[in-house]
Protein backbone atom coordinates (compact mmCIF):
# COMPACT_ATOMS: atom_id res chain seq x y z
CA UNK A 1 0.00 0.00 0.00
CA UNK A 2 0.99 3.29 -0.45
CA UNK A 3 0.23 6.89 0.69
CA UNK A 4 1.12 10.27 -0.05
CA UNK A 5 2.04 12.60 1.90
CA UNK A 6 1.57 16.24 1.51
CA UNK A 7 4.01 18.89 0.87
CA UNK A 8 3.53 23.14 0.76
CA UNK A 9 6.43 23.32 -2.02
CA UNK A 10 4.38 22.83 -5.15
CA UNK A 11 7.00 21.47 -6.96
CA UNK A 12 8.50 18.87 -4.78
CA UNK A 13 7.01 15.33 -5.29
CA UNK A 14 7.64 12.60 -2.36
CA UNK A 15 8.81 8.88 -3.05
CA UNK A 16 6.46 7.69 -0.54
CA UNK A 17 5.72 3.28 0.40
CA UNK A 18 5.10 2.00 3.11
CA UNK A 19 4.50 -1.71 4.62
CA UNK A 20 2.04 -1.90 7.73
CA UNK A 21 2.70 -2.69 11.05
CA UNK A 22 0.75 -2.48 14.42
CA UNK A 23 0.75 1.16 15.91
CA UNK A 24 2.85 0.92 18.72
CA UNK A 25 5.70 -1.55 17.35
CA UNK A 26 8.16 -0.19 15.16
CA UNK A 27 10.32 -2.20 13.25
CA UNK A 28 13.71 -0.46 12.85
CA UNK A 29 14.78 -2.77 10.59
CA UNK A 30 18.12 -4.66 12.45
CA UNK A 31 16.56 -7.69 13.58
CA UNK A 32 15.15 -5.23 17.11
CA UNK A 33 11.58 -3.94 17.00
CA UNK A 34 10.66 -0.78 19.22
CA UNK A 35 7.98 -1.16 21.74
CA UNK A 36 6.53 2.93 22.01
CA UNK A 37 4.07 2.53 24.35
CA UNK A 38 6.17 0.33 26.87
CA UNK A 39 9.65 1.73 25.86
CA UNK A 40 11.20 -1.40 25.25
CA UNK A 41 13.57 -2.74 22.30
CA UNK A 42 11.84 -6.65 21.95
CA UNK A 43 14.36 -8.87 19.35
CA UNK A 44 12.26 -9.72 16.46
CA UNK A 45 13.29 -13.04 16.55
CA UNK A 46 11.50 -14.94 19.94
CA UNK A 47 13.58 -17.61 19.60
CA UNK A 48 16.63 -16.15 18.94
CA UNK A 49 18.46 -18.69 21.60
CA UNK A 50 17.93 -21.81 19.08
CA UNK A 51 18.48 -19.39 15.77
CA UNK A 52 21.72 -18.51 17.13
CA UNK A 53 22.69 -21.70 17.86
CA UNK A 54 22.92 -21.37 21.59
CA UNK A 55 20.23 -24.45 22.27
CA UNK A 56 19.86 -26.66 20.30
CA UNK A 57 15.40 -25.80 20.60
CA UNK A 58 15.18 -22.96 22.66
CA UNK A 59 13.58 -24.49 25.56
CA UNK A 60 15.42 -24.31 28.88
CA UNK A 61 15.47 -23.89 32.38
CA UNK A 62 14.68 -20.89 34.17
CA UNK A 63 18.41 -19.87 34.99
CA UNK A 64 19.66 -20.86 31.57
CA UNK A 65 17.21 -18.09 30.56
CA UNK A 66 18.28 -15.80 32.68
CA UNK A 67 22.19 -16.28 31.90
CA UNK A 68 21.35 -16.61 28.08
CA UNK A 69 19.87 -13.27 28.35
CA UNK A 70 21.93 -11.36 30.20
CA UNK A 71 25.23 -12.46 28.28
CA UNK A 72 23.61 -11.52 25.15
CA UNK A 73 25.26 -9.26 22.81
CA UNK A 74 22.90 -8.13 19.67
CA UNK A 75 22.77 -5.02 17.41
CA UNK A 76 25.89 -3.91 19.60
CA UNK A 77 23.77 -3.86 23.19
CA UNK A 78 24.77 -5.85 25.67
CA UNK A 79 21.89 -5.32 28.06
CA UNK A 80 19.50 -7.00 27.62
CA UNK A 81 16.68 -9.32 29.64
CA UNK A 82 13.88 -11.56 30.16
CA UNK A 83 10.43 -9.62 29.63
CA UNK A 84 9.35 -8.61 33.92
CA UNK A 85 6.04 -9.18 34.97
CA UNK A 86 4.69 -6.64 37.65
CA UNK A 87 1.74 -6.68 39.54
CA UNK A 88 -1.58 -5.74 36.88
CA UNK A 89 -3.20 -2.97 39.70
CA UNK A 90 0.04 -1.45 40.14
CA UNK A 91 0.78 -2.25 43.75
CA UNK A 92 0.53 -6.20 45.03
CA UNK A 93 0.68 -9.13 43.63
CA UNK A 94 -2.84 -10.99 43.70
CA UNK A 95 -2.49 -14.91 43.16
CA UNK A 96 -5.67 -15.98 44.85
CA UNK A 97 -7.62 -17.96 42.18
CA UNK A 98 -7.29 -18.34 38.83
CA UNK A 99 -9.32 -15.01 36.85
CA UNK A 100 -10.73 -15.05 33.18
CA UNK A 101 -11.37 -11.00 33.28
CA UNK A 102 -8.61 -9.83 34.06
CA UNK A 103 -8.52 -9.11 37.48
CA UNK A 104 -5.28 -11.39 39.21
CA UNK A 105 -2.14 -11.77 37.91
CA UNK A 106 -2.88 -15.64 37.50
CA UNK A 107 -5.13 -16.24 34.99
CA UNK A 108 -6.44 -14.57 31.09
CA UNK A 109 -7.09 -11.49 30.08
CA UNK A 110 -4.54 -9.56 31.88
CA UNK A 111 -4.52 -6.12 30.48
CA UNK A 112 -6.94 -7.02 27.92
CA UNK A 113 -9.13 -4.44 26.54
CA UNK A 114 -12.24 -4.12 28.33
CA UNK A 115 -10.81 -5.53 32.00
CA UNK A 116 -10.84 -3.77 35.19
CA UNK A 117 -6.82 -3.27 34.45
CA UNK A 118 -7.07 -2.60 30.84
CA UNK A 119 -3.75 -0.97 29.47
CA UNK A 120 -1.93 -2.31 32.50
CA UNK A 121 1.85 -2.35 31.64
CA UNK A 122 3.38 -4.33 34.67
CA UNK A 123 3.31 -7.65 32.37
CA UNK A 124 5.15 -6.53 29.23
CA UNK A 125 4.11 -9.67 27.29
CA UNK A 126 0.77 -9.72 28.51
CA UNK A 127 0.83 -6.23 27.19
CA UNK A 128 2.27 -7.44 23.82
CA UNK A 129 -0.49 -10.61 23.47
CA UNK A 130 -3.73 -8.28 24.32
CA UNK A 131 -2.81 -4.37 23.07
CA UNK A 132 -0.34 -3.86 21.27
CA UNK A 133 -0.37 -7.29 18.74
CA UNK A 134 -4.62 -7.24 19.35
CA UNK A 135 -4.92 -10.76 20.35
CA UNK A 136 -7.99 -12.45 22.55
CA UNK A 137 -7.89 -15.08 24.94
CA UNK A 138 -8.72 -18.45 24.33
CA UNK A 139 -10.78 -18.27 28.17
CA UNK A 140 -13.49 -15.88 28.66
CA UNK A 141 -14.10 -14.32 25.30
CA UNK A 142 -15.82 -16.33 23.43
CA UNK A 143 -14.74 -14.94 20.62
CA UNK A 144 -14.29 -17.36 17.94
CA UNK A 145 -10.53 -17.72 16.54
CA UNK A 146 -8.79 -16.39 19.41
CA UNK A 147 -5.44 -16.99 20.46
CA UNK A 148 -2.00 -15.91 18.66
CA UNK A 149 -3.65 -14.54 15.67
CA UNK A 150 -1.41 -11.70 14.79
CA UNK A 151 2.42 -11.73 15.20
CA UNK A 152 2.94 -8.17 13.78
CA UNK A 153 6.39 -8.86 12.37
CA UNK A 154 8.06 -11.07 14.93
CA UNK A 155 9.65 -14.21 13.86
CA UNK A 156 9.43 -17.66 15.61
CA UNK A 157 7.19 -16.22 18.15
CA UNK A 158 4.70 -19.32 18.74
CA UNK A 159 1.89 -20.96 20.47
CA UNK A 160 3.81 -21.66 23.80
CA UNK A 161 5.01 -20.40 27.04
CA UNK A 162 7.81 -17.87 27.67
CA UNK A 163 9.73 -17.32 30.81
CA UNK A 164 9.55 -13.76 32.17
CA UNK A 165 12.42 -12.61 34.28
CA UNK A 166 10.10 -12.34 37.44
CA UNK A 167 10.56 -15.28 39.91
CA UNK A 168 7.19 -16.16 42.04
CA UNK A 169 7.36 -14.77 45.44
CA UNK A 170 11.22 -16.10 46.16
CA UNK A 171 10.64 -19.37 45.72
CA UNK A 172 11.33 -22.25 43.60
CA UNK A 173 8.72 -20.83 40.95
CA UNK A 174 8.48 -17.95 38.17
CA UNK A 175 6.22 -16.20 36.35
CA UNK A 176 5.63 -16.94 32.76
CA UNK A 177 3.50 -16.20 29.90
CA UNK A 178 1.75 -18.32 27.30
CA UNK A 179 1.60 -16.84 23.93
CA UNK A 180 -0.80 -19.66 22.68
CA UNK A 181 -3.88 -19.18 24.81
CA UNK A 182 -3.04 -15.92 26.90
CA UNK A 183 -2.61 -17.02 30.26
CA UNK A 184 -0.13 -15.58 32.90
CA UNK A 185 0.69 -18.17 35.47
CA UNK A 186 3.66 -19.75 37.59
CA UNK A 187 5.95 -23.03 37.24
CA UNK A 188 9.10 -24.64 38.76
CA UNK A 189 12.26 -23.30 37.90
CA UNK A 190 13.93 -26.16 36.96
CA UNK A 191 11.52 -26.98 34.59
CA UNK A 192 10.33 -30.59 36.60
CA UNK A 193 7.18 -29.81 35.45
CA UNK A 194 7.14 -28.29 32.16
CA UNK A 195 6.61 -30.31 29.15
CA UNK A 196 9.96 -29.98 27.14
CA UNK A 197 11.68 -29.83 30.48
CA UNK A 198 11.36 -25.59 29.93
CA UNK A 199 9.89 -22.86 28.53
CA UNK A 200 11.26 -20.36 25.46
CA UNK A 201 12.93 -17.10 25.96
CA UNK A 202 12.13 -13.55 24.58
CA UNK A 203 14.70 -10.65 24.86
CA UNK A 204 14.07 -7.03 25.74
CA UNK A 205 16.10 -4.35 26.49
CA UNK A 206 15.14 -0.79 28.19
CA UNK A 207 14.64 2.19 25.54
CA UNK A 208 14.52 2.67 21.71
CA UNK A 209 18.15 2.85 19.60
CA UNK A 210 17.83 4.39 16.77
CA UNK A 211 17.38 8.32 15.84
CA UNK A 212 14.48 10.17 16.27
CA UNK A 213 13.23 14.36 15.78
CA UNK A 214 10.58 16.05 17.95
CA UNK A 215 9.62 19.50 18.41
CA UNK A 216 12.24 19.66 21.02
CA UNK A 217 15.05 17.50 19.70
CA UNK A 218 16.86 17.75 16.11
CA UNK A 219 18.61 14.86 15.12
CA UNK A 220 22.23 15.07 13.22
CA UNK A 221 23.78 12.95 11.02
CA UNK A 222 27.39 12.78 9.13
CA UNK A 223 26.99 12.05 5.30
CA UNK A 224 28.63 12.37 1.89
CA UNK A 225 26.07 13.64 -0.38
CA UNK A 226 25.89 11.58 -3.56
CA UNK A 227 23.55 11.70 -6.50
CA UNK A 228 20.29 10.70 -4.01
CA UNK A 229 19.78 11.03 -0.81
CA UNK A 230 16.71 8.93 1.19
CA UNK A 231 15.73 8.16 4.62
CA UNK A 232 12.72 5.87 6.07
CA UNK A 233 10.47 7.56 8.69
CA UNK A 234 7.38 7.14 10.37
CA UNK A 235 5.60 9.00 12.69
CA UNK A 236 3.37 9.40 15.76
CA UNK A 237 1.73 12.30 17.49
CA UNK A 238 -0.27 13.12 20.90
CA UNK A 239 -2.60 14.39 19.51
CA UNK A 240 -4.06 14.77 16.45
CA UNK A 241 -2.67 17.97 14.69
CA UNK A 242 -3.90 20.11 11.24
CA UNK A 243 -0.48 19.32 10.09
CA UNK A 244 2.98 19.77 11.27
CA UNK A 245 6.19 19.81 9.13
CA UNK A 246 9.87 18.47 8.82
CA UNK A 247 13.06 20.24 7.40
CA UNK A 248 15.93 18.69 6.28
CA UNK A 249 19.18 21.03 6.44
CA UNK A 250 22.41 20.60 5.13
CA UNK A 251 25.72 21.89 6.77
CA UNK A 252 28.27 24.30 4.65
CA UNK A 253 30.22 27.42 5.42
CA UNK A 254 29.60 27.56 8.87
CA UNK A 255 25.93 27.27 8.61
CA UNK A 256 22.52 25.30 8.15
CA UNK A 257 20.83 25.76 4.43
CA UNK A 258 17.54 24.08 3.71
CA UNK A 259 17.81 20.79 1.69
CA UNK A 260 14.44 19.82 1.69
CA UNK A 261 11.39 20.48 3.99
CA UNK A 262 8.07 21.57 4.40
CA UNK A 263 7.23 18.07 4.71
CA UNK A 264 3.32 18.55 6.31
CA UNK A 265 2.05 15.80 7.79
CA UNK A 266 -1.60 14.98 8.64
CA UNK A 267 -2.82 12.33 11.31
CA UNK A 268 -0.14 9.87 12.85
CA UNK A 269 1.30 7.23 10.84
CA UNK A 270 1.01 3.86 11.31
CA UNK A 271 3.37 2.80 8.93
CA UNK A 272 7.13 3.22 7.48
CA UNK A 273 7.36 5.34 4.77
CA UNK A 274 10.39 5.93 2.19
CA UNK A 275 11.22 9.19 1.12
CA UNK A 276 14.22 9.35 -1.78
CA UNK A 277 15.12 12.94 -2.92
CA UNK A 278 17.39 13.91 -5.96
CA UNK A 279 20.16 16.08 -4.65
CA UNK A 280 21.72 18.73 -7.42
CA UNK A 281 24.70 18.70 -8.91
CA UNK A 282 26.71 21.01 -6.65
CA UNK A 283 25.99 19.77 -3.71
CA UNK A 284 27.39 16.26 -4.82
CA UNK A 285 30.54 14.94 -3.07
CA UNK A 286 30.21 17.17 -0.52
CA UNK A 287 30.84 15.93 2.81
CA UNK A 288 28.41 17.66 5.12
CA UNK A 289 26.33 16.72 7.89
CA UNK A 290 22.51 16.28 7.19
CA UNK A 291 19.86 17.89 10.32
CA UNK A 292 16.27 16.59 10.67
CA UNK A 293 13.86 18.97 12.52
CA UNK A 294 9.52 18.74 13.01
CA UNK A 295 7.52 21.53 14.50
CA UNK A 296 3.92 21.46 15.22
CA UNK A 297 2.97 25.20 14.78
CA UNK A 298 2.23 25.54 18.20
CA UNK A 299 -0.86 23.12 17.93
CA UNK A 300 0.26 21.11 21.07
CA UNK A 301 0.74 17.83 18.94
CA UNK A 302 3.65 16.50 20.37
CA UNK A 303 5.10 15.08 17.16
CA UNK A 304 7.97 12.75 17.22
CA UNK A 305 9.38 11.48 13.70
CA UNK A 306 11.55 7.91 13.88
CA UNK A 307 13.95 7.70 11.45
CA UNK A 308 16.11 4.76 10.06
CA UNK A 309 18.38 3.53 6.65
CA UNK A 310 19.36 7.10 6.32
CA UNK A 311 21.90 7.33 2.78
CA UNK A 312 23.26 8.96 0.32
CA UNK A 313 24.17 5.99 -2.01
CA UNK A 314 24.13 7.18 -5.64
CA UNK A 315 20.75 4.50 -6.08
CA UNK A 316 17.16 6.23 -5.02
CA UNK A 317 14.48 3.35 -4.51
CA UNK A 318 11.46 3.47 -7.57
CA UNK A 319 8.14 2.31 -5.46
CA UNK A 320 5.30 2.39 -7.04
CA UNK A 321 3.62 4.84 -7.59
CA UNK A 322 6.80 6.84 -7.87
CA UNK A 323 7.63 10.35 -8.02
CA UNK A 324 11.08 12.38 -6.88
CA UNK A 325 11.39 15.38 -4.05
CA UNK A 326 14.10 17.63 -6.26
CA UNK A 327 16.17 19.09 -3.45
CA UNK A 328 16.72 23.27 -3.87
CA UNK A 329 18.70 25.35 -2.35
CA UNK A 330 18.39 29.06 -1.52
CA UNK A 331 14.94 28.51 -0.57
CA UNK A 332 15.48 30.50 2.81
CA UNK A 333 12.99 33.08 1.83
CA UNK A 334 9.75 30.53 1.05
CA UNK A 335 6.84 30.96 3.33
CA UNK A 336 6.22 28.52 5.66
CA UNK A 337 10.61 27.86 6.75
CA UNK A 338 10.70 30.56 9.14
CA UNK A 339 9.56 29.14 11.99
CA UNK A 340 12.05 26.27 12.09
CA UNK A 341 14.81 28.71 10.60
CA UNK A 342 14.92 30.61 14.02
CA UNK A 343 16.58 26.93 15.55
CA UNK A 344 20.02 27.88 14.08
CA UNK A 345 21.98 25.09 15.81
CA UNK A 346 25.79 24.10 15.36
CA UNK A 347 26.64 20.84 14.44
CA UNK A 348 27.05 18.30 16.82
Amino acid sequence: MCKRVGLSLAFLCLVVCTNPVFAALINRGTGMIYDTELDITWLQDANYARTSGYDSDGLMIWDQALTWAGDLVYGGYDDWRLPQILPVNGTNYNDSYLSVDGSTDYGYNISAPGTVYAGSKGSEMAYMYYSNLGNNSVVGTHIHGAGLVNTGDFINLGETSYWSGTDYYSTQYARYFDMGNGVQSYVTKDGSNCNGGGLYAWAVRDGDFGPYVSSSVDYVADLTLSDTFSFDYYWQMGQEPDGFNMDIFYFIDNSWRLLGGDITFDGSLSEWETASFVVPEALRGLQTQIRFGVFDFGEYTDPTVYLRNIASNGTAPVPEPATIILLGTGMLGIAGFRKKLKKQHKPF
